[in-house]
């Protein structure tokens, strides 16, 4: 059970960051698209959008591994972590993909 929610927060995750990059790659006659977290578009202009979002990835992807493989922490806890960091990627892309509807802009 943990080990399809961890792949489910991966799957996830990579969703997220394909329309982030998608976005904040595309250029428009006159919108701006910014990172509306500051922390993470701090970390974004220091070392690009690639680096940020493969450091990110390369972080989640491990802390999935430790909680569905490691016994260090009780099974509710390790599901109910992995639950949230399933659903702040799920409210990321669905607000992604609305605004890129409204936009009328091309995600794939």
């Amino acid at each position: 059970m943990l080990k399809i929610l961890g792949l489910l927060v991966i799957f996830l995750n990579l969703a997220d960051n394909y329309t982030t990059a998608k976005f904040l790659n595309a250029t428009s006659g006159e919108y701006v698209v910014v990172e509306g977290n500051p922390v993470v578009g701090f970390f974004m202009d220091t070392v690009g959008i690639k680096a940020s979002l493969g450091l990110e990835m390369a972080a989640l992807t491990f802390m999935v591994l430790f909680l569905s493989t490691s016994n260090r922490l009780r099974w509710k806890a390790r599901f109910w972590t992995l639950v949230f960091l399933a659903v702040l990627p799920l409210w990321a892309v669905t607000n992604n993909v609305l605004i890129a509807r409204s936009f009328r802009f091309p995600l794939f």
